[in-house]
């Protein structure tokens, strides 16, 4: 006899796996919500919240910033749920916009400072490398074996490593207790050879130093005629710890977080120890979610949490945009838009804006999320998603995390790119807007390239 299957069965597990895979790009408000749920409501079917709220809200955003008391006249909202549901914009807000940035490694000293501090004192010698984003911040330090030589590295693991923990740079430094900061023969004729190797697999090796007796060189530099440079001035004393001090304020946010599905001993002990990992919560939610659980599978469930809670408050954005339907009459509308949109993401980011004759928004597509220093785009998903929503015009954006929005020649080679495309099927292009949280620049109006774009001189001024 035929039985009728459950399909409700398994179905949280179906919805965390498409999300693993997917992303929260795919889903709809309430699908969000109903994600956000499963960790708030345990035992009950939450679609049907999910649709009452955002029903009576309108879209994810108001959902997320509406009061404990408005929450709680929807059926099934407790205050237990309400309060759940509104720590997540406070939590994502302090990240984006608050959290301070302070440890970057921009200048070569204050990276020959950062090695020497953690080298061990009583080693003869030592070798150690550091994984770094786009931002120079550090995502990551190793020691490496005393004897380990740049010519014994193998590429193909260095590369995973980087790839593991979304890293873009890499710098590697030398310690010699005795002796004189100046490279070994082995070195000098190894490190061409594996620059070359990283930078054909997109990872920039941004310096090779080399310390000892309180000064140090920098071997690329060297290599290209520059000269062994004092470094009397670093003064730190070298030391067994490679942590990085804690921020309280963001231990005490992260604690939140995961209090609300970890005990808090548990919850505690966790954010203590990504933190002093990983330094802030802007570079830990960087490192892959996979690498977070293979680091740490006990929590595996408490890291979904996080991922999830830091990817609603980007879509909470965009739904809220998208819900505007708005006419924007200028670039400057537009940039403003995209800033808010994307501006924050530490992730590099890429999202197409497709309007109508009016320019009236008509759909805001992320199209993808590249590492923390690139993001691809295939030509053809912006010409199809031009003619699946018959777009007028289309403008494209995407952000540089670094903070610095001025153009690269990569961001023009997209550019022409796009609207090349964009020309083949009869779409016009408005513009490539690079934001940060703060700023937006038209590339068509940077050094004066007016041919880039098909908007006329009105639109921007």
């Amino acid at each position: 006899m035929a039985t009728t299957k459950d399909f409700k069965q398994g179905h949280r597990e179906r919805v965390r796996a498409r999300f693993l895979r997917e992303g929260l790009r795919p889903f709809q408000d309430y699908e969000v919500l109903e994600l956000l749920l499963f960790y708030a409501v345990p035992r009950r079917d939450t679609k049907p919240i999910a649709h009452a709220l955002i029903d009576k809200f309108g879209t994810l955003e108001r959902v997320l910033c509406a009061s404990v008391a408005e929450l709680c006249t929807v059926e099934g909202v407790g205050k237990r749920t309400a309060e759940f549901l509104l720590s997540v914009f406070p939590f994502m807000h302090y990240v984006a916009r608050v959290e301070a940035h302070t440890e970057t490694y921009n200048e070569e000293k204050r990276l020959a400072d950062y090695f020497y501090a953690r080298f061990n004192k009583l080693a003869q010698k030592s070798s150690a490398l550091v994984l770094l984003n786009n931002r120079n911040e550090i995502i990551r330090h190793l020691l490496l074996p005393n004897d380990s030589c740049i010519s014994l590295i193998n590429t193909g693991n260095l590369a995973r490593l980087v790839y593991s923990y979304r890293a873009s740079q890499v710098a590697f430094a030398d310690y010699k207790a005795n002796g004189i900061a100046f490279p070994e023969g082995t070195v000098m004729s190894s490190i061409s050879l594996l620059r070359d190797e990283l930078s054909a697999l997109g990872i920039h090796m941004k310096n090779y130093l080399v310390v000892a007796n309180g000064v140090y060189s920098s071997v690329p530099r060297l290599m290209s005629g520059g000269f062994v440079k004092s470094a009397q001035s670093l003064l730190v004393e070298p030391c067994e710890s490679t942590f990085h001090e804690l921020n309280e304020d963001s231990l005490e946010a992260l604690i939140k977080i995961f209090s609300l599905v970890l005990p808090e001993e548990k919850a505690n002990e966790l954010s203590v120890s990504l933190l002093t990992k990983y330094g802030t919560l802007g570079t830990l939610l960087l490192v892959p979610h996979q690498t977070l659980v293979e680091e740490n599978e006990e929590y595996a469930s408490a890291l979904l949490f996080l991922r999830i809670v830091s990817e609603v408050y980007g879509n909470a954005h965009i739904s809220r945009i998208r819900a505007e339907k708005k006419i924007y009459r200028s670039a400057r509308e537009l940039g403003e838009m995209f800033c808010d949109a994307i501006g924050t993401n530490c992730e590099e980011t890429v999202v197409l804006g497709l309007f109508d004759k009016d320019k009236r928004l008509i759909e805001l597509v992320p199209c993808s999320h590249g590492s923390v220093n690139t993001a691809s785009v295939v030509m053809r998903s912006v010409t199809e998603l031009a003619i699946a929503y018959r777009a007028a015009y289309v403008a494209i954006s995407h952000n540089h995390p670094s903070g610095d929005p001025i153009p690269t020649s990569q961001d023009l080679a997209l550019t022409t790119g796009t609207r090349d495309a964009l020309h083949s099927i009869n779409v016009l292009f408005l513009d490539h807007f690079i934001v940060t949280e703060r700023d937006a620049i038209a590339v068509s109006r940077h050094d004066n390239r007016h041919s880039l774009t098909d908007a006329d001189d009105s639109f921007y001024e």
